[in-house]
C-alpha cells in the first residue's frame, strides 16, 4: 500500500495526515491505525456523505450515532445543505462543527433541541396544571399531578421524546399495578 492509498483511506475516515509524517509506508500505516483507534475511543466525528436526489442538486448528509440509557444505539442523520452551498466535504463539515462538539461533550446542553420527558412534565405542570388555568377542574389537575409524580416521571424522566416508542409505553402500562381505567388516563 503506497502513500496515496493511505491518504485516500484517511480522507474517507476524515483523518487528515499531517505534513510532518514520514513517507515510508510502514510509518504511514502505523500513524493511520493509531490515530483511528485513539479517535474512536474518545470522540465521535460522524460521517459526511454526498447523496444524490431525484430532482435538484446533490446534498450533504451528516450521520452519527448515540448510545441510549439502556445501551441501544440510535442512528441519526441530518441534511447539511446542497453541493451548491458547500462545494466540498470540508466546507460541509465546517458547518456542523458545533453539532460535533456537542456530540462529544458528556452532557447535552439545555439548548440542544432535545426535549426530555422530565422537561415535558415540568412544562405540563406549569402550563396545564397551574391554578390560573380553568380548562381542567381542580380534581383532574390533582389526579394528573399525582400520575406525573408517582408513575410517569420516575420511569421516563431520562428519556428524550424522540426515544419514547408506543410499544415501550404500552408494555410499561401493562406492567403497572393499576386498573385499566387508570392506565388509560395515564396513557392520555
Amino acid at each position: 500500500m503506497g502513500i496515496p492509498e493511505v491518504t485516500e483511506r484517511c480522507r474517507r475516515k476524515a483523518i487528515h495526515l499531517p505534513a510532518f509524517l514520514p513517507y515510508s509506508v510502514r510509518d504511514a500505516r502505523r500513524f493511520f491505525y493509531a490515530a483511528t483507534a485513539a479517535r474512536e475511543d474518545r470522540m465521535q466525528r460522524g460521517c459526511m456523505q454526498r447523496n444524490s436526489r431525484k430532482e435538484g442538486a446533490d446534498v450533504w448528509q451528516f450521520r452519527w450515532s448515540q448510545t441510549r440509557v439502556d445501551g441501544k444505539r440510535l442512528y441519526h442523520k441530518k441534511i447539511v445543505g446542497t453541493v451548491e452551498q458547500y462545494p466540498d466535504e470540508d466546507a460541509a463539515r465546517r458547518s456542523v462543527v458545533g453539532l460535533v462538539s456537542e456530540l462529544n461533550t458528556e452532557g447535552r446542553p439545555a439548548n440542544s433541541g432535545v426535549l426530555t420527558v422530565a422537561q415535558l412534565c415540568d412544562h405540563f405542570e406549569q402550563r396545564e396544571l397551574a391554578k390560573g388555568n380553568a380548562w381542567r377542574s381542580h380534581a383532574t389537575k390533582k389526579i394528573y399531578k399525582a400520575y406525573l409524580t408517582r408513575w410517569i416521571r420516575p420511569h421516563w424522566q431520562k428519556y428524550g421524546l424522540a426515544e419514547v416508542r408506543t410499544i415501550q409505553v404500552e408494555s410499561w402500562l401493562r406492567g403497572l399495578p393499576l386498573a385499566k381505567s387508570s392506565c388509560a388516563k395515564i396513557e392520555t
